[in-house]
């Protein structure tokens, strides 16, 4: 979530899906610190469900694992595991929208081309 450093907020749903994933305090350190977690600390803040030497093998055991499954009810789980308040993902879509007026968007996205820090005006 590394947003903050363009001059824009993490959209489509990071900072909710963040912040049920390893809570409040931790999503909102990570977002406006914009720092990038290593694969331990992410397993520690439960963004990360497992490491592994060999990721292919165990995502194929994975897919394997789900595809013993009913289907129609693994889509209903999710469905209900995935549903938070709409009214957080709309305010959400309208604050990221409005991150992109004024210059410090822009001032983001070109320092970050340029590889130099951002100076933002706001």
């Amino acid at each position: 979530m590394t947003e903050l450093n363009l001059g824009i907020i993490p959209g489509w749903g990071g900072t909710q899906r963040l912040k049920a994933l390893a809570g409040e305090q931790f999503a909102l350190y990570m977002i406006a610190t914009s720092r990038i977690l290593n694969a331990d600390e992410a397993l520690a803040h439960g963004i990360l469900l497992q490491k592994s030497d060999n990721p292919v093998e165990s995502a194929i055991e994975l897919a394997r694992t789900l595809k013993e499954k009913s289907m129609k009810t693994l889509k209903f789980v999710k469905s209900l595991i995935r549903t938070v308040p709409d009214e957080l993902f709309e305010e959400e879509m309208t604050l990221f929208g409005k991150s992109f007026e004024g210059s410090n968007s822009s001032e983001g996205v070109e320092a970050f081309l340029q590889k130099r820090k951002p100076v933002f005006k706001e």
